[in-house]
């Protein structure tokens, strides 16, 4: 595969869910995925740790619990698996308006799609070796005697007639 076809195939999406009539949240699914053939065949590290410790937004881990808000939001990614996280934002009045927070886990997301295009971007410019190069016991033998015969002081004999 070639390296935009490797960047290409990482995908990432966000769902707003349902939300009942009540005091209830709705979910906001979080998605990555990876579309390719290709499963890791520049070797890059494929964990990745998303955790946002700070934010003015509120999320919850349940839909009707009141008091079990969390303001980090944590999730485990690996690229190359399918990866999904459930949030739940703070509940609203009326009819609700969420863009605030998928505007946040937007940011989020591509965030943590520029890393991945970082890490394959960093692993692409690695080329390959294609001779192979052996050191062993005899090699360095070898090589320790010509340092040798280099160290060792020269006569240089004329001979006349």
């Amino acid at each position: 595969m070639q390296k935009e076809e490797i960047i290409n195939a990482f995908k990432w999406s966000i769902t707003l869910g349902k939300k009942p009539r009540g005091l209830w949240r709705p979910p906001i699914i979080i998605k990555f995925w990876y579309e390719g053939d290709d499963t890791n065949s520049l070797n890059i590290d494929p964990e990745f740790l998303l955790e946002i410790v700070e934010t003015n937004l509120k999320f919850y881990r349940q839909s009707n619990h009141r008091n079990t808000n969390f303001s980090i939001l944590r999730m485990n990614i690996n690229f190359y698996k399918y990866n999904e996280s459930v949030v739940y934002p703070e509940w609203r009045p009326g009819i609700p308006d969420y863009s605030d927070y998928l505007e946040f886990l937007k940011t989020i997301c591509e965030h943590v799609r520029n890393e991945y295009v970082r890490r394959v971007e960093e692993a692409w410019e690695s080329e390959e070796i294609l001779d192979e190069f052996t050191i062993s016991s005899e090699t360095l033998a070898y090589q320790k005697a010509q340092e040798e015969l280099v160290k060792k002081p020269s006569r240089k004999i004329s001979i006349r007639g």
